[in-house]
Order: structure tokens, then sequence, then C-alpha cells
């Protein structure tokens, strides 16, 4: 509800009058163009003349999951940052329990799985989809922990030990250019410079979205390891 007031609030001071209730969400203006930036999404309103309705239920949606999505996002990266800032070098790369990553591993992982910010800045067409529409299956899928997934050899982690300091300040540059992304690129687009095998194109939206529920995944993972390090059960790498 607090989405909806404040972008009430934007509309007001745009000259528009909105008028808000559960089955009537409308707003009226007397201008024959108005044009609204939104969190960096450009949306062109057309209208006529006072009297003419135009539904903003679609521009509401469009900026609560903007909202959400950021929320998500910067949830998911403080976590990431506060885990692995909890272990020392040493820790960092104890394997603990052997075929395991270390933390540093997941970290690295998660940093080259981050080089998507390039594709969101390529080639891009419109989506004739909701586009959001891919996330869900994933979703369910990462979220079972009884699955198995392998990781494509183009985002394996290093083999080497992994530097904290080096680690943390080049997710700290990826995830501050992931956010923004989010705040200022039109999330609907479908991004053309690559495909998911079996899935296709992604949205832009879908993307960083992916991103945060990958990143949820390996949260869990990294839970995992850092008790077992802190129990000193695990191997040194160094």
């Amino acid at each position: 509800m607090g989405a909806v007031i404040a972008l009430c609030l934007l509309l007001k001071l745009h000259n528009y009058h909105v008028v808000i209730n559960p089955y009537d969400c409308r707003y009226y203006n007397s201008y024959p163009i108005k044009r609204l930036v939104i969190f960096g999404l450009k949306i062109h309103l057309y209208i006529a003349q006072r009297g003419s309705i135009e539904v903003i239920c679609h521009l509401i949606a469009i900026v609560m999951t903007k909202m959400e999505l950021l929320q998500e996002f910067d949830e998911v990266a403080n976590q990431l940052l506060q885990q692995l800032s909890s272990l020392d070098q040493e820790q960092l790369n104890r394997v603990p329990f052997p075929a395991s990553w270390t933390a540093g591993q997941v970290g690295d992982h998660l940093y080259k799985s981050y080089g998507i910010v390039q594709i969101l800045h390529g080639s891009v067409e419109e989506c004739n989809r909701p586009p959001d529409q891919k996330l869900a299956p994933i979703k369910v899928a990462f979220e079972d922990f009884s699955i198995k997934m392998k990781s494509p050899e183009e985002i394996l982690p290093a083999t080497q030990p992994i530097q904290k300091t080096n680690l943390l300040g080049a997710l700290q540059e990826r995830l501050n250019q992931q956010r923004e992304a989010i705040n200022t690129l039109d999330l609907t687009k479908i991004c053309l410079d690559y495909a998911i095998p079996e899935s296709g194109y992604f949205t832009r939206l879908e993307w960083l979205g992916f991103n945060v529920i990958h990143t949820q995944r390996h949260l869990h993972q990294l839970h995992h390891i850092i008790n077992i390090v802190n129990d000193n059960h695990a191997i040194n790498l160094i």
C-alpha cells in the first residue's frame, strides 16, 4: 500500500488527479501527453482531455516490482558480504568436507555469475509476455536443496586460494552494478546477447531475479560451510 500512496503523490506532483479505490484505479489529466520517469523507467502516458480514463494499475505493478526486487537484492547482497566478511583468510579457504567448495570458492563463483551485468546493457527488444514469466520454475528448482546442480564451466570458481580483500572488493563492485541496473534500466526488455539453454532469452527482470534466487541458494550453502569451518572440522587449503 505504501508504494501506491507514493505513486499517487508522485502523480499529483505532475498535475495528475488520482482516484483510488479497490475496484477503480484510474487517473485524470487535462494535458494531451505526460511523461513520468519512475526509478529510471520512462513511461509515456497518452491521455486525451479531462474525463478520459487510463488505468494505472499496470504502472503501480511495475513500480512495486522494482521496489520488491531491490529489497530482495539488498537483503541477499548484505547477507553475502556479511557471511564472507566473518571469515579470516584461512577460514575462507578451508574445505569443509571432501569434494566441497570453500567459502571463498562460493564467493568467486557468485562473482563470476554476476558478470551478466554486461548482458543487461547489451542488445534488447520489447517483451510481449509477462517479464517475470520464467522466474517461478527457477525459484522452485533452486529452493529444492535435494537437487544437486552443476555449475557451467564459465563460472566455475578458481582452484587456487582466494584472497579475501580482492574477493570482497570485486563482489561489492558487481553488486553495485546490479543495483544500479535495477534503479535505472527498463527491466521489461528482453536481453538478446545470451540465451539460457532450454530456457531461451531472459528479460532484464528475469536475469536480476535469477541472480537473487541463485545467491539465496548459495547463502544456504555458505551457512552450512561456515558452521563446519567454525567447528574446525575442515581441511586447510593454504
